[in-house]
């Protein structure tokens, strides 16, 4: 089911999939209360599917800046069925009129590597993508090298088995124990 409109604190969002926004929601209000509460000002969402939290976010905070990164090329979805060329639209057309926000149309592996080289640094970083345990490896590794310190690493659906095995796995090499979002029950990391 589609919506065609919602409201956030009076900011209206287009497009996106009802039960999408409706399982971000607790995320999207974490991320509102991390960027009040500590004027972050770089927010990197890894996997954004039809851009509606990072729509959401740009439009509260225009001050701030944010980034996606997504390939949107024959995304898997439940019942095998290939979308990607869908998505992106959505996103565009959900972003596409914001100043602050950025697309890199790419996978994470490629793409967190680029924004190191470049020195680009994170306060705020939202794991969302591809859910398998090498993928969520390589997203945490390569997100904790451009997050600044007292920056937070997120991550949506920490509960399922490969983002639980690699949040255990990073949180062992790094010394640190994840905190859990009271709201949603998902695992972050406050860097030191």
């Amino acid at each position: 089911m589609f919506i065609d409109e919602k409201k956030y604190e009076g900011k209206s969002i287009i497009q996106g999939e009802k039960g999408y926004l409706e399982g971000t929601a607790d995320c999207l209000k974490q991320c509102v209360d991390w960027i009040r509460e500590y004027d972050f000002n770089d927010y990197l969402e890894i996997g954004s599917l039809y851009g509606i939290m990072i729509a959401f976010l740009a439009k509260a905070f225009p001050d701030k800046r944010f980034s996606a990164i997504d390939p949107y090329d024959s995304i898997v979805r439940p019942g095998n069925s290939l979308a990607g060329n869908r998505e992106l639209k959505i996103f565009i057309g959900n972003n596409h009129f914001l100043d602050n926000v950025w697309l890199y149309r790419d996978y994470s592996r490629n793409v967190l590597p680029m924004l190191k080289e470049k020195r680009n640094r994170f306060d705020l970083i939202f794991v969302d993508g591809d859910h398998t345990h090498e993928a969520v490896l390589g997203d945490i590794a390569g997100s904790w090298e451009i997050l600044v310190p007292s920056g937070i690493l997120y991550f949506h659906d920490s509960p399922q088995e490969g983002i639980a095995k690699a949040i255990k796995e990073h949180s062992e090499i790094i010394g640190l124990t994840p905190m859990k979002d009271k709201d949603s029950g998902n695992n972050f990391f406050r860097k030191p």
